[in-house]
């Protein structure tokens, strides 16, 4: 057998360059494929979050279409409430990794005026469903069903924001949010505190 038979007969493994190659394919790969994992994971979250507020919009009309049911002036728990009624099946539930504090829910507030004021908005008190910054267009003395998060990453609040009211200008990353149904104070070390969610409203008798 001749050096070079012998040489490749007793050869094991891959050299230093071919490592290297392989290296840096697996790099590239990742540097193509984590962002769009991410970005699916991201969208999937959200998608999660605007399905449960429409669970519970059917849930609050089949609960106001028994005429012996009326919604509370104010209750912290009203998903609970609507659990009860027959009208939901479990308490609202969204991903951790939108909330990155527990979730308060659904609840039920009565607004304070007429006129959305940034005050309004930062109570989470009235929406400018159409987009109007003058004022907004549910009515003083009306009860509103509104779905609550806390302490929510600024991202995951726009993206929330984007998926529901998609039709209506959009505020920048971490900025304040005062039309359409998604509404929230501008965030505070990459936090919203609360994001507050339009479900339906009665006006006042």
């Amino acid at each position: 057998m001749n050096r070079t038979a012998r040489s490749k007969a007793t050869r094991h493994g891959f050299t230093l360059i071919e490592m290297i190659g392989v290296l840096a394919i697996i790099v590239i790969l990742a540097a193509v494929l984590i962002p769009r994992v991410i970005e699916s994971i991201t969208d999937s979250r959200v998608a999660n979050v605007v399905t449960s507020v429409n669970t519970v919009e059917a849930a609050v009309i089949d609960f106001l279409g028994n005429p012996a049911n009326t919604l509370p002036a104010a209750n912290a728990a009203f998903d609970t409430a609507l659990v009860t009624a027959g009208s939901l099946a479990s308490p609202l539930v969204v991903p951790q990794a939108v909330i990155a504090g527990p979730p308060v829910g659904t609840d039920t507030a009565g607004t304070v005026a007429a006129v959305q004021t940034a005050a309004g908005v930062t109570a989470g008190t009235n929406f400018n469903l159409d987009g109007a910054t003058a004022a907004g267009n549910i009515g003083a003395g009306a009860t509103i069903v509104r779905v609550v998060l806390t302490n929510v990453p600024q991202l995951y609040a726009l993206r929330i924001n984007n998926a529901i009211d998609g039709a209506l200008a959009a505020p920048a990353l971490g900025a304040l949010s005062n039309t359409g149904r998604v509404s929230y104070i501008a965030a505070a070390g990459g936090i919203h505190p609360n994001v507050f969610i339009y479900v339906t409203h009665v006006n006042a008798q």
